[in-house]
């Protein structure tokens, strides 16, 4: 497999890897809880975005978002939240955050503990006039950096 995962690094264009990074926010850890370098995508990126994914603990209390991604550390949690319906790609409201997180996901209530909810991250609901630059951020140039680590460590643990 580390054949594959350096025949893989070499082949990805830098905008790729920048799109992947910043699609995922730029994460420092990777689903193994192995640590990803930060690139410099990471480096100048970081404020834009984090405007677009965000902890679901950031949520508004009535607000939705849709799930980007899920960081567990087991499997085992993966496949309980996945039993749930809350995977990535499905809308979520958040009713309740104290003194434990109760979400609406396809219909159903569920409460999770804010260790769950520290593994979820979900796209921030944003407009035209919040002031970012969307042109911009996507021609926004950067090195291979923080993701290519992430894509070797993906390759090695299969």
């Amino acid at each position: 497999m580390e054949g594959i995962a350096c025949e893989f690094e070499h082949t990805v264009s830098l905008e790729l890897v920048n799109g992947i990074c910043t699609l995922l926010g730029h994460p420092k850890e990777c689903p193994h809880g192995m640590p990803i370098p930060e690139g410099e995508c990471c480096r100048q990126a970081a404020k834009t975005a984090s405007s677009f994914i965000i902890p679901l603990s950031d949520l508004k209390l009535g607000e939705s978002a849709r799930i980007a991604y899920i960081n567990c550390k087991s499997d085992q949690q993966i496949h309980k939240l996945e039993g749930l319906c809350i995977r990535p790609g499905v809308t979520i409201k958040l009713h309740q955050n104290y003194p434990t997180y109760v979400i609406e996901c396809e219909g159903a209530s569920i409460a999770l503990d804010g260790d769950v909810v520290a593994n979820i991250s979900v796209w921030k609901n944003f407009k035209e006039e919040d002031g970012v630059n969307h042109k911009k951020l996507c021609e926004k140039k950067a090195d291979y950096g923080g993701l290519r680590g992430f894509i070797a460590h993906l390759f090695k643990s299969g």
